[in-house]
Formats: structure tokens, C-alpha cells, sequence
């Protein structure tokens, strides 16, 4: 690995802003290869959760950490738009309806998308007909719901309900995670997993995958 790349992982572990846009920037202008610049980016937000995990993060850490990646990644998107991809696993995910959090979502969302992932986030406050018809369009893969709100867990039952009327249940991973949330919950409704945070959330996703 490179001294720069090196010194993009440090600098995201190490919460330093400024060193990572100083450091993407650098590598826009030696038009480094992308997929190292991702493989750097998700070997860095992999130590990160692990220090969640282990406590010697907090949720401040983590977000700082989402913010980072999601400026670096702006940065060296030309050097992402010129490279041609195959084709990527697609994860549609959204709060559901009646729940205007997102803070937990949009954490899983840039975690997703430096690991490689195609993210199509439907935001808070998301109808059960918007995730039906996201998933048919995008012919996704998985479906992350998030629900922080006791008096919208019911929202979660009615997607998969959907899901199998439309004959979508069987080709889809449900993942489901938030305040509201239990794994007990998630087996009651017909989930397929429940994530606790997004760096499990993640990890459940790649290994069912």
C-alpha cells in the first residue's frame, strides 16, 4: 500500500478531518487507483467498528467517522465516475413511516457505500408502497428498515407483508435494526435479521450475501 493510502486510513481512524480531505485530494491528483482508495477507506471503517464495538468508541466517533468518509468519498468521485464497474449488490433502505430519525441509518448507509455497496436511501418517514416499488426498480438484494419509534413498529410488519403479496419476499434480505427494535421482534414479523447497529447490520449482510 502507498505512504498516501496509508495516511487516508490513519487519518479516518484517527478522526482528522482535515489530514483525509488533504490526503483525498493528493490522491486525485495522482489519479490513484479507486479500488485501492475504497479497499483503504473499508480497512479503515472496519478498525473503526471494531472500536465501537469494544467501547473504546463512541456513537460521536462514529459519526464523525460516516462524515469523513462521506466528504472523502465526494472528493474522489471523479476518479470513482471514470472507473467502470461491474455490476454491484444493491440495498434499498429507509426509515419506515411515522419515524423521522435517521442518524443510526445514515451511519449503515456511508458504511455500505465504502464497503462497495450500491446504497438507494428513501430517507425518513418512507411509505410501504415507496419500499415495494424501490425494490422492483432496483432490483435490490437486501432491504435495511429502520425503525426508532414504539408507535411505528408496526410499519415493519406491513413491508414484509407487501413484500410477499408482490411475490418479492423470497428474493430479498430483510434487515431491520433501530431503537424500536428487538431481534424477537424481527423473528415475530418474518425479518431475516436484526441489526443492533450498522457496523453488525453490515457485517450480517456480507456474510449472508
Amino acid at each position: 500500500m502507498s505512504d498516501l493510502l496509508s495516511d487516508l486510513e490513519e487519518s479516518i481512524i484517527g478522526i482528522d478531518i482535515d489530514k483525509a480531505e488533504a490526503v483525498a485530494n493528493q490522491l486525485v491528483e495522482k489519479k490513484e487507483d479507486p479500488d485501492k482508495i475504497i479497499a483503504a477507506i473499508t480497512s479503515a471503517m472496519d478498525v473503526v467498528g471494531k472500536k465501537f464495538q469494544d467501547e473504546e468508541y463512541y456513537l460521536t466517533e462514529l459519526v464523525m467517522a460516516g462524515e469523513i468518509v462521506k466528504s472523502i468519498l465526494s472528493i474522489v468521485e471523479p476518479l470513482l465516475k471514470s472507473e467502470e464497474k461491474g455490476p454491484q449488490i444493491t440495498i434499498v433502505v429507509g426509515t419506515v413511516q411515522g419515524d423521522l430519525h435517521d442518524l443510526g441509518k445514515n451511519i449503515f448507509v456511508t458504511f455500505a457505500r465504502s464497503a462497495g455497496f450500491k446504497v438507494v436511501d428513501l430517507g425518513n418517514d418512507v411509505p410501504v408502497e415507496t419500499f415495494i416499488d424501490a425494490v422492483k426498480r432496483e432490483n435490490a438484494k437486501v432491504l435495511g428498515l429502520s425503525c426508532l419509534l414504539t408507535a411505528t413498529d408496526k410499519e415493519l410488519g406491513k413491508v414484509i407483508e407487501a413484500l410477499k403479496k408482490e411475490g418479492l419476499r423470497d428474493k430479498v434480505m430483510v434487515i431491520i435494526g433501530g431503537a424500536a427494535v428487538t431481534e424477537e421482534l424481527v423473528k415475530e414479523i418474518g425479518g431475516d435479521a436484526f441489526a443492533p447497529d450498522a457496523i453488525t447490520g453490515l457485517q450480517q449482510i456480507k456474510e449472508w450475501l
